[in-house]
C-alpha cells in the first residue's frame, strides 16, 4: 500500500510539472480549455474524489435538489478547479499589468480601515472561486501577506506550491508548526500586517462544531480567538469566477460579535458567523467551492466519546 501510494504521489507531482510546462506555451484562453478538460477528466476517472464530491453535495443539499442537479453542480465544480489549477501555475508568468486585468476588486475601503488600527488584520476566506488569487491580489497591491496553510501529504509538492507562492509574493505561516506556528501568527500581526485563514476545512487544529449547511461541522478558532483575545480586526473576502473567466473579489465588512461573560462560548459564536458568511457564498455559487473535501467527516458524537 505504501509503494502504490508513492507511485501514486511521484505520477502525480509529474503530471503537475508537465502540465506547467505546457501552459508556458498557450494563450490564455487555452490554458483555460485545458483546465477545463483536466476537470473533466479529473470527474469522470478519479472515482473516490467524484463519489466524495457528491456525497457532500448530499449532505448540503439533502432533498433540495435532483441527483441530476447534483451531479452536475460536482462536474462543473471539478471543471472549475481544472481551470484555478492552470491558472494558478500559471499566474507567475505574466507581468503585473496581465495580472492585474485578471481580477477586480469590491470593499478594499474596509481593509484600508482595518489596518489603519495598528493591529494587523486577519482575512477569512474559503476554498471558493480561484483563492489563490487573493494573496495574491494582496501581495501585487503592495499589502504584507501570510497564508495559514496544511501542509500537503506529498513534501515535494508542499514544497513546488510553496515557491509558486513565494514568486507571488506571498507568505506561509504552517500549521504543522503547532506553537511557532501561533508565535508567527502573532508576530505578524504584532507587525500590522494581514494574516490569512481558510475556515472551511475539517483539519487536525483546535476546533468547535458549528452549523454548516444545516450540520454540525468541526472549524477552526484560531480567528476567533484572534479577534476576541486580542482585538484584531477580521474581515471576509470571497473570489468568484464570472462568466467571462474574470474573478471579481469581495472585502467585506468587519465580522463583530457581541462580547459576553462566556469565553468560550462568544468563540463559537464568532466562528459560527464566519462560517456562516463563507456558506452564504457557497450557497450563491455551489460550483466554485471544492466539494471533494470531506467537511463533515469528524462528527461531534465521535469527539465526545
Amino acid at each position: 500500500m505504501q509503494i502504490t501510494k508513492m507511485v501514486g504521489r511521484t505520477m502525480a507531482m509529474s503530471g503537475l510539472r508537465l502540465i506547467a510546462f505546457g501552459c508556458r506555451f498557450l494563450s490564455w484562453s487555452w490554458k483555460l480549455k485545458l483546465g477545463v478538460i483536466l476537470g473533466r477528466m479529473g470527474f469522470y476517472l478519479a472515482s473516490r474524489d467524484r463519489k466524495r464530491a457528491l456525497e457532500s453535495l448530499k449532505i448540503a443539499y439533502s432533498t433540495d435538489k435532483t441527483a441530476c442537479e447534483l451531479r452536475g453542480i460536482g462536474r462543473r465544480s471539478f471543471e472549475h478547479l481544472g481551470k484555478s489549477l492552470v491558472e494558478f501555475l500559471s499566474l507567475s508568468m505574466l507581468d503585473r499589468r496581465e495580472k492585474e486585468s485578471l481580477f477586480s476588486v469590491e470593499g478594499e475601503e474596509h481593509l484600508l480601515a482595518a489596518r489603519d488600527q495598528g493591529k494587523g488584520v486577519v482575512v477569512i476566506s474559503g476554498h471558493l472561486g480561484n483563492w489563490e488569487f487573493i494573496p495574491a491580489m494582496l501581495a501585487l497591491k503592495n499589502y504584507p501577506i501570510h497564508v495559514v496553510t496544511t501542509p500537503m501529504l506529498d513534501d515535494e509538492m508542499d514544497q513546488w506550491v510553496a515557491h509558486i507562492r513565494s514568486c507571488l509574493l506571498v507568505r506561509i505561516v504552517s500549521s504543522r508548526g503547532g506553537m511557532v506556528s501561533a508565535r508567527t501568527a502573532i508576530d505578524v500581526l504584532k507587525r500590522g500586517e494581514i494574516l490569512g485563514i481558510m475556515l472551511d476545512q475539517d483539519t487536525n487544529v483546535k476546533s468547535v462544531f458549528v452549523d454548516f449547511f444545516g450540520k454540525k461541522a468541526r472549524t477552526p478558532v484560531g480567528a476567533a480567538r484572534l479577534a476576541l483575545r486580542d482585538g484584531v480586526v477580521t474581515l471576509t473576502c470571497f473570489i468568484t469566477r464570472l462568466p467571462d473567466n474574470h474573478h471579481h473579489i469581495v472585502i467585506g465588512p468587519p465580522v463583530r460579535v457581541m462580547r459576553t461573560s462566556d469565553f468560550q462560548k462568544d468563540i463559537e459564536t464568532m466562528t459560527a458567523a464566519l462560517t456562516a458568511r463563507i456558506e452564504s457564498h457557497i450557497r450563491r455559487y455551489p460550483d466554485q467551492w471544492v466539494w471533494i473535501h470531506r467537511r463533515w467527516k469528524t462528527a461531534p458524537e465521535k469527539v465526545a466519546a
